[in-house]
């Protein structure tokens, strides 16, 4: 393992420990609405605390649409919200492109799920960018996968940034415009 690789992964799971220590330590089942009691302690500081939490999201292993709920209990200006929202997702989203590798998670996600990472490649191969796009407009798979085997394939991030922000500009703004209550009664095992 290189050096750029062990600070990688030293970092990685510094966040992760630390997130759930602080999950452990306040002793409540992980939601939507703890995780949005808990950013509402830096009242004075919301949108920042949401950017941070929504900038290293990947790094927690919480699902971006969950955020962006999270978000709509904290943040009551729409706009404010979805901009916030979409600067987090290029954030979490660039970082893993760029060091999912580092994390020696390739390795792992090769082993434990070839098939799914070969099933991706292929589509992308095959297909390209609807591929990215569609993707992103389905709230119920993980994204994180896409943008980690995207880095892997060296897949022009340009490109993967575009179509992937577009169709979560399409997502976020039908969870921040048409009410979280819409969502809960359409995926009540993602947001509820």
């Amino acid at each position: 393992m290189s050096k750029r690789q062990r600070i990688t992964v030293f970092i990685w799971l510094t966040i992760v420990i630390a997130f759930w220590l602080w999950v452990i330590y306040e002793d409540e089942e992980l939601g939507i609405e703890q995780i949005a009691a808990f950013l509402s302690r830096f009242q004075h500081f919301i949108i920042i605390a949401y950017l941070l939490f929504s900038s290293l999201r990947a790094f927690t292993l919480i699902p971006n649409m969950t955020v962006v709920f999270v978000g709509t209990l904290i943040i009551h200006n729409p706009w404010v919200l979805l901009i916030t929202s979409l600067i987090g997702l290029l954030v979490s989203s660039s970082l893993i492109y760029f060091f999912g590798e580092d994390t020696g998670l390739d390795k792992v996600l090769l082993k434990k799920y070839p098939d799914k990472v070969e099933k991706i490649k292929n589509g992308i191969d095959r297909y390209g960018a609807p591929v990215i796009f569609f993707w992103g407009l389905l709230p119920v798979v993980p994204s994180d996968l896409l943008s980690f085997v995207l880095g892997i394939m060296k897949f022009n991030y340009w490109k993967f940034i575009l179509y992937y922000t577009f169709s979560h500009l399409i997502t976020y703004s039908a969870i921040i415009f048409l009410g979280k209550d819409l969502w809960a009664w359409l995926l009540p095992g993602i947001y509820g």
